[in-house]
């Protein structure tokens, strides 16, 4: 089950920013960004609501701490931010590195997250991005026919 959802989850994130640029180019970036943050809301509150009543502990509608709520709105802007980036930047650029662009993202603030919050400091992870980012360079030079 959780490797269907994973598979589901990555097939997503492939897909939502493409269908998003699309969005941005025929209804603009602010109405593609609000749709879609509507209806991620709805879907997120809707499966929140279905799994806690169903687990049966009845804490769906229970008050959140204050730092709890602080960090979900810091978390929604900054989606709210990267959406509307990915919005602006989808119908320019290819989908490869729609997928591959933001997965370094991720991982370069992972790693600096590790490393300021557990010590953790991983020399193979920088090397396996610098390998991502080398091959991005060689396949974007070898499509805009740069000499190398």
């Amino acid at each position: 089950m959780y490797l269907l959802l994973a598979f589901l989850m990555g097939v997503l994130i492939v897909v939502t920013p493409i269908a998003n640029g699309n969005n941005a180019q025929k209804i603009g970036n602010l109405g593609a960004s609000f749709y879609n943050y509507l209806f991620a809301t709805l879907t997120a509150g809707i499966t929140y609501l279905l799994v806690s009543l169903l687990s049966g502990n009845g804490t769906a509608l229970a008050i959140q701490s204050p730092l709890t709520l602080t960090n979900g709105l810091i978390g929604g802007a900054l989606g709210c931010a990267v959406l509307f980036l990915l919005n602006h930047i989808a119908p320019k650029i290819k989908a490869f590195h729609i997928v591959l662009l933001p997965f370094l993202g991720q991982m370069s603030m992972g790693m600096v997250l590790d490393y300021y919050t557990a010590g953790i400091f991983d020399v193979k992870r920088i090397f396996g991005l610098c390998l991502i980012a080398a091959g991005l360079l060689l396949q974007h030079r070898k499509d805009t026919g740069c000499a190398s």
